[in-house]
């Protein structure tokens, strides 16, 4: 396990989104994967969220994505998503992954199609120049 400390830049994240139903969920998850902007979603069915809007108490019942990504892809993904979402301030939380397993990360390149990886050998045969791509570091 690899591990940041604080002086470093995260090149990965973790990003939360709230949705009210199914759907729109769906179509969320569905766009950022085609597009390549996230490896996975994870749809957690059914939260109760309790939240302050318009200066009155709201209770709700909404679904929560977890998104894995690289820190560099935030602001096209708060675009997609603000793009796609029914709400007028959706919830976009990125949370940097700061220990993770290797075997993983290589994972999320690949479907990123950040690198072409062999995983049987354990080798990497192509990877992208990451100074072709846009870039976003978050600095903790």
């Amino acid at each position: 396990m690899k591990e940041y400390s604080t002086r470093k830049y995260i090149k990965y994240v973790q990003i939360s989104i709230t949705c009210p139903n199914i759907e729109s969920a769906d179509k969320i998850s569905t766009a950022l994967v085609n597009r390549k902007l996230v490896s996975c979603v994870q749809i957690t069915d059914t939260i109760k969220s309790v939240y302050l809007w318009n200066w009155k108490i709201e209770k709700n019942h909404e679904l929560i994505l977890t998104a894995k990504t690289r820190a560099r892809y935030f602001l096209t993904i708060e675009k997609t998503v603000k793009d796609l979402h029914p709400y007028t301030t959706p919830e976009i939380i990125a949370l940097p992954i700061i220990k993770w397993s290797n075997e993983y990360l290589r994972w999320i390149d690949e479907s990123l199609g950040l690198k072409t990886v062999d995983f049987e050998n354990n080798t990497v045969i192509k990877e992208e120049n990451e100074s072709d791509t846009q870039k976003t570091k978050i600095k903790i």
